[in-house]
């Protein structure tokens, strides 16, 4: 769209110099056909000045200012005229995208000077290659391996002279019409007047009087501060108790509810125990009956 733009503007320009160059000639054209008066003896008078006036050249059409023609037609940046460093873009791409990368830098320095940014002529970094070695096939095949390699190309604009609202407006415009594949990082400069830190931390108010007043401050500031460690503090150490003492109820209660327990189970097996001892009693009584039957039983046996 860019590109497009300028071819018409340049068409433009050059249909509006080849008038104005017609229109010249035109004019001219019966001044030279016309023969140059001859002085004569004659009671007329001739003035030289009105020969020159009439055999002097047309004028030259003053060219009308335009930007470059074609989006990739070299031309010449505008001149610096202080020489102060502002900024400088870089770019970054690889192979596959380096004719886009050499447009949008064509594409950005014209933009400056549009905005009127001295620039610099595009600055060529050195390419980064990078090669990988991959293998083609494993296991057997593994001797059989293939190189991929990439290139980084990078570019460099330096701007010179500008201000920083325009250097910004004009960042902001590349940062909106950026291209796919180019990579932009920008190296910001700033100048300030001499003494602007001093401006920042007025040294002066740090006088004898108020030297005193600005420790009366901190002291106050320091109160203030403990005081509310202070009081935070106890709410804490408060929350905590709080905390401690819910904990320690609810361990007495789990101690309250397991020694019930333990008292149950003891006295279950203190019934057991003594079911226990009824029934040893009621087996005695049998056992000493069988005993006493078992001697008449062998002498009836012995009988018969």
């Amino acid at each position: 769209m860019f590109a497009r733009t300028l071819s018409r503007t340049r068409a433009a320009s050059l249909r509006t110099a080849v008038l104005s160059r017609s229109a010249t000639t035109a004019a001219a054209s019966p001044a030279a056909s016309s023969p140059a008066p001859v002085p004569s003896s004659s009671s007329t008078s001739f003035s030289p000045t009105t020969s020159r006036r009439a055999s002097a050249p047309p004028p030259a059409p003053t060219p009308s200012p335009r930007l470059p023609g074609g989006a990739l037609e070299a031309f010449t940046p505008l001149p610096q005229t202080h020489g102060i460093h502002v900024a400088t873009l870089y770019l970054r791409c690889y192979t596959d995208s380096l004719t886009r990368m050499t447009f949008f830098a064509s594409f950005a320095m014209r933009s400056a000077l549009a905005l009127g940014l001295p620039t610099s002529n595009l600055i060529a970094h050195p390419t980064k290659t990078s090669l990988y070695t991959v293998p083609r096939s494993p296991f057997a095949h593994k001797k059989s391996q293939e190189n991929f390699w990439k290139k980084e190309h990078k570019r460099a604009i330096k701007v010179y002279d500008g201000d920083r609202e325009v250097v910004e407006a004009w960042l902001a415009y590349l940062r909106k019409e950026d291209l796919a594949g180019v990579g932009m990082k920008v190296e910001w400069f700033e100048f300030k007047e001499v003494g602007w830190g001093q401006k920042m931390v007025d040294l002066s108010r740090f006088e004898k009087g108020e030297e005193a007043a600005v420790k009366e401050l901190a002291g106050e500031l320091e109160e203030e501060l403990l005081a509310q460690i202070q009081a935070e503090g106890a709410q804490e150490g408060n929350a905590v108790k709080k905390v401690l003492e819910e904990v320690k109820g609810e361990k007495e209660e789990k101690k309250v509810e397991g020694q019930k327990k333990v008292d149950e189970v003891v006295d279950d097996v203190k019934i057991g125990l003594a079911a226990q001892d009824t029934v040893v009693e009621d087996v005695k009584p049998a056992k000493a009956e069988k005993k006493a039957k078992a001697p008449k039983a062998k002498e009836e046996v012995k009988k018969a």
